[in-house]
């Protein structure tokens, strides 16, 4: 597991299964604490590895996300969480955003001509969008999420905008190192991970303000 660093596992204690040839065969004369114990190693080791291994090379980018629908965990109130697969099927958690979000700037010639820039391209859409344009987030819609939190196999971003599976991969986006984008004039992008922040926390104090006042009554 170490060599090989998969993305995915599943990982399970040995069980005797009849009609096979191990059943046939062999006797199952593993104890069953010493099953767990192995397991658990497993498991640890691939959590230790994917935990690692995103964060070398998903955390800050850029990735195309089909929407699957709602998150089946809500955990902070008031927030609405979405959940998507990239297209590495990565599970990736965002908030809907309540003013939606604009559709990436698809002006054909201009994503066609390889001589532009397609970070560039992604800061003009965002930093000329009024929200007049904004469309909500909805089961099926492909969406740039930045990449802000690893836990495990799961990740967690930001939803930039709507895009195409073509124009995605014209702009090249995903294969954006991370520092171009916090360094990048103006720093829209930074900004929006500061707004987002700024929300997060403002739902969680609004709850634990809630529930102060809750104790007290």
């Amino acid at each position: 597991m170490n060599e090989v660093q998969f993305d995915q596992a599943y990982m399970f204690a040995y069980s005797l299964r009849d009609k096979t040839h191990a059943a046939r065969n062999y006797i199952d004369d593993v104890r069953d604490d010493i099953k767990s114990k192995r397991l658990q190693e497993v498991i640890n080791t691939f959590r230790n590895n994917i935990q690692i291994r995103n964060e070398l090379n998903e955390l800050g980018r850029l990735r195309l996300v089909l929407v699957e629908g709602l998150a089946k965990k809500q955990p902070i109130k008031n927030i609405t969480m979405m959940s998507g697969r990239s297209d590495g099927n990565k599970r990736i958690l965002f908030n809907t955003l309540d003013n939606g979000i604009p559709t990436l700037y698809d002006d054909n010639n201009s994503i066609s001509n390889k001589n532009n820039n397609g970070l560039d391209i992604l800061i003009n859409t965002l930093d000329n969008n009024n929200n007049n344009n904004n469309t909500s987030i909805n089961k099926g819609d492909y969406v740039i999420v930045l990449v802000t939190e690893v836990r495990g196999h799961t990740l967690r971003g930001i939803p930039l905008t709507k895009s195409t599976i073509t124009n995605f991969a014209k702009l090249d986006l995903e294969n954006i190192e991370p520092q171009l984008m916090t360094n990048s004039k103006p720093n829209i992008i930074e900004n929006i991970i500061n707004m987002n922040k700024a929300l997060l926390n403002d739902q969680k104090n609004k709850i634990t303000d809630e529930n102060k006042i809750e104790n007290v009554v």
